[in-house]
């Protein structure tokens, strides 16, 4: 076998959609899919975490989203508040939302 040297290796939690408010999915998606709307603002949850579009929903890493649910509570959707608990809880690298994840206990379904 070759040897691959020292590669950071990380694990990814596939969950819901149904864990993202609407007012959030609209907003990710004007954002980061169809590009309709841009936030200034540094800060702002969806420019201070590092996000990725797919398909069928949205990922993040789990380092930028940990670190802010600690140093931005209160400006932090409370969705990245539990999301960050299970990242911290679980040791996750990425947290992938999907429209066909599934339910997981201990996440908000905001579309029940």
């Amino acid at each position: 076998m070759k040897k691959w040297g020292s590669i950071e290796i990380g694990s990814v939690a596939t969950v819901s959609t149904a864990h993202i408010p609407q007012e959030h999915m609209d907003m990710l998606g004007a954002v980061l899919d169809d590009r309709s709307t841009t936030i200034d603002d540094t800060d702002h949850w969806i420019n201070d975490i590092v996000w990725a579009s797919h398909a069928y929903g949205w990922m993040m890493t789990t380092p930028s989203l940990i670190r802010r649910s600690k140093e931005k509570d209160k400006d932090t959707p409370e969705f990245l508040i539990e999301a960050a608990r299970m990242a911290e809880d679980l040791n996750l690298a990425w947290i992938v939302y999907d429209q066909d994840g599934e339910l997981v206990e201990g996440l908000t379904n905001y579309h029940e």
